[in-house]
């Protein structure tokens, strides 16, 4: 898990979850997403492609996954 922080402005991505699976047969990528109401398997291409470029974009913006894990570590300390 990394944090995109609120800094960079960003809500593209942020409606639902989704995962993208590349088959190792090398068949179709298929994509997993996620809303409040419900979840959805696809493998249109258009879609997939879609989720690959939305992922890229929110790993350029991401903390790296040692300040995410400090930064989850530090908000769950305010809990104790």
């Amino acid at each position: 898990m990394r944090i995109v922080p609120l800094s960079a402005g960003l809500t593209t991505g942020c409606l639902g979850a989704f995962e993208v699976a590349t088959l190792l047969d090398g068949g179709a990528d298929h994509a997993y997403l996620e809303s409040a109401e419900e979840g959805r398997v696809t493998n249109r291409a258009e879609t997939v492609q879609a989720l690959i470029v939305r992922w890229e974009i929110l790993s350029s913006v991401a903390y790296p996954l040692d300040r995410s894990r400090e930064t989850i570590h530090e908000v769950m300390a305010g809990y104790v």
